[in-house]
Order: C-alpha cells, then structure tokens, then sequence
C-alpha cells in the first residue's frame, strides 16, 4: 500500500464532500474554483468522505454496509471496497488504517481494517448508540454520539474509553482532529463547534453554521457542509465566514481536505564542519497541520552544494503522517571544499503547499 501512497502522492489542494441527495462525491479547488458535484458518481446515499495522496474514499448510507473508494482522478471507482457489515456513519485513515463508524443490535462501534481494505475489525472501539462522525491523530480516536444531547468520545486503545470526553454537544456528526484541537458539527446548535486536544477552552458556537454535518480543517482554514446545500469556510479564528463558499450542493454531509505541512524548523545554518570530516546532523519536523493524513513522497536535496547534505534517516518516506501528527528526517552537513555551502531539502507529498523547501547553510573549514 505504501508503495502506490508515494507513486500517487501530489498536491491539488482540493475539497471534497459527500453528496447524499444525488449518490455522488463532489470536488472543488481550495479556493472554490472548478467545483465538479459528480466528480464521483453511483454512490449510495455517501455521509462521509476522507482522502489521502492516492485515494478518495466514502462511507455509503445504504444498509448494504460499504465503504467506496477511487483515485485521485475520480476514476478507478470501487464501490465496495470495504464491506463492513452495517451502514457507517463516518469515515477517517491514519498511518496504518481505515477507520469507520456503524451500529449493531443497537450498541454503536468504530470499525477499524488495514488501509488495504483487509482484517477488518468491526467492534475496535465502543461508542455511544447513535455514533456519526470518526476522526483520528496519532493517540486517539474521537466520535460523535449523535443525538440531543450528544456527546464526543474519544479513546486510546480498546479499553479506555471516555464516551463523555466533551459533554456539551448538540446532536454532533462530522469530527476533525488537528495537532491544537477537536473540532465537530452541532446539527441541533447550529454551529462548528471546538475544544483544545484535552478537552478545555470549549466554544460549542465556534462558527455559527446551518445544520452543519461535516467539519474539515487545513492550516488556514476550516471547511462544513450546511443544510442550505452548501460548503461553508471561515478562518482558523473563526472569522471570514462565508456559507456559500461552494455552492449548489446536494444534501452535502461528510468533508475532507487535501492536508498542510508545516517543516520545523524551515531553515537552518550548521555550524562550522571540517572539510571531508564527520560532520554535523540536524533533524527536522515535518508537522501535519491539517484533518487529513500527509502521505510523504520523496525529500531530495537540491542546490549547487548538494552533495555537501545528504538525508541520514527518515521516518518520513514512505510512512503516512496521521492527521495532528509528526514525522522526522536528519540532515548530515559533510562540506566536501571550503567556505560557504548552501542547498535546500524539497519535501514532495500530497500537502496543497507541496513542495515544501528547507533552506540549508554551513561552512566548511
């Protein structure tokens, strides 16, 4: 799987949202242009939608309890690509898994499989009997118990479970996770609604929204789907709000976005290195900054010093960074020739900010 991640990783910045009304998954630019409603088509009744560098997936509202898949493209559509027993809810995907959420015989659950679609394992997680919305960052998964009053529950292993990990919730679906903070959608309250990771600084009307269904968040901005038909946007700080920034849906719920990286830090100057000696290693962060996972494809590095900087180690490629997480690569400084020496680490991945560049400095001796 990892290997067709980095042969289809690439950034399009692009929305998605899953269109009930018309079984179709629609797309847009992150700037709101080339707005495509049957991007994808033949889906049943879709609630939510998730994506990575090489696919777009959805969670079928049909009893016949799928999970849909396609390329990147819009083509290569499978339908059931997933089948997992009852009608989920919500779908999400982080470093190694697809994760969704259904009910059965009345008692709600998060479903986990390989990010292959194989051992899938429908009772991972317990929820609350009416769960919607799934979201996950490297130490937890988080739902929406749906219902008035509702609930967002979160848990860290099979066993510890809080169903009540943010309490005032009203009627909740869509969840989102950054590396700062939970984000879901108040169907009752009308609003985004959003709390730190711990669960403080609670804003149940964060962003006032009509029935919103599904929340995504990028590094600028977060993105809901509203009972108007419409993909609302505002700010991280909740201003800006626009409703109609995609218009002309049908029935819209789930939504993703292509992620944002952020390279920690993004330039660096090494110390003075003797030439053809050791030299000196720095490591460098490369931080997921969005809802959705960031799948690294390739770091090279360019300039005409090049060769005086070479990548020592990588948990980078071809690992898939889950949303709110981090991954590492060092950078040895070995100057071949004396004074200054100067390149740049170029990040390739499916960030709507790809390449992303790290400037490097050093002076051999």
């Amino acid at each position: 799987m990892a290997l067709t991640l980095l042969a289809c990783a690439s950034a399009s910045a692009d929305v998605f949202w899953a269109n009930q009304e018309s079984g179709s998954i629609g797309r847009s630019s992150a700037g709101g242009r080339d707005v495509d409603q049957s991007f994808v088509r033949g889906a049943a009744a879709p609630r939510a939608v998730a994506v990575d560098g090489a696919h777009v997936y959805w969670a079928h509202g049909d009893e016949a309890g799928r999970i849909g898949r396609a390329g990147r493209s819009g083509r290569r559509v499978d339908q059931a690509f997933l089948k997992v027993g009852n009608s989920p809810g919500g779908v999400t995907l982080d470093t190694s898994g697809i994760y969704w959420t259904h009910t059965a015989f009345g008692f709600g659950f998060v479903g986990r499989a390989l990010r292959d679609g194989s051992r899938p394992d429908a009772a991972f997680a317990e929820t609350g009997p009416a769960p919607c919305g799934v979201a996950v960052d490297p130490d937890h998964v988080y739902w929406a118990n749906g219902g008035e009053p509702g609930s967002i529950g979160r848990s860290h292993g099979r066993f510890d479970v809080e169903q009540d990990f943010v309490r005032r919730a009203a009627d909740p679906c869509g969840v989102a996770v950054t590396h700062t903070h939970v984000y879901w959608a108040n169907r009752a309250g009308n609003a985004i609604a959003r709390s730190r990771l711990d669960g403080t600084r609670l804003q149940p009307r964060f962003i006032p929204a009509l029935r919103p269904c599904g929340v995504a968040v990028d590094a600028r901005h977060v993105y809901w789907s509203t009972g108007r038909d419409t993909i609302g946007r505002a700010t991280l700080r909740g201003a800006r709000v626009d409703q109609r920034f995609v218009r002309n849906a049908h029935g819209p719920c789930g939504v993703a976005v292509d992620p944002t990286v952020r390279a920690v830090p993004r330039a660096h100057q090494f110390g003075p290195a003797r030439a053809g000696g050791p030299g000196a290693i720095k490591a460098f962060v490369l931080l997921d900054t969005s809802s959705s996972p960031l799948d690294v494809a390739r770091i090279r590095i360019l300039g005409s010093h090049r060769r005086d900087f070479v990548v020592t180690g990588d948990s980078c490629v071809p690992n898939v960074v889950p949303a709110g997480g981090a991954c590492v690569f060092n950078v040895r400084f070995a100057p071949r020739a004396t004074g200054a020496r100067r390149a740049r680490a170029r990040v390739t991945s499916n960030a709507s900010s790809s390449p992303t560049e790290i400037r490097l400095t050093g002076w051999g001796t």
